[in-house]
């Protein structure tokens, strides 16, 4: 929950992916991640009203 600057509040959500023991750079998998956010039936049902921040790292 993120509380805005007159008190309001709104949800937001944190995606942050790790990807191990893959021949996939970075790059890739973070277009990966994007494009699952995409097509997410999650996603899209919160679309407009749920900040989301997604992000990954390769190990």
């Amino acid at each position: 929950m993120l509380q805005g600057d007159n008190h309001e509040y709104k949800l937001a959500v944190k995606i942050h992916v790790i990807a191990d023991n893959t021949d996939l750079s970075a790059d890739e998998i973070q277009k990966l991640v994007e494009k699952a956010h995409e097509v997410c039936p999650y996603s899209k049902a919160t679309s407009g009203n749920i900040d989301v921040e997604v992000s990954s790292e390769v190990k």
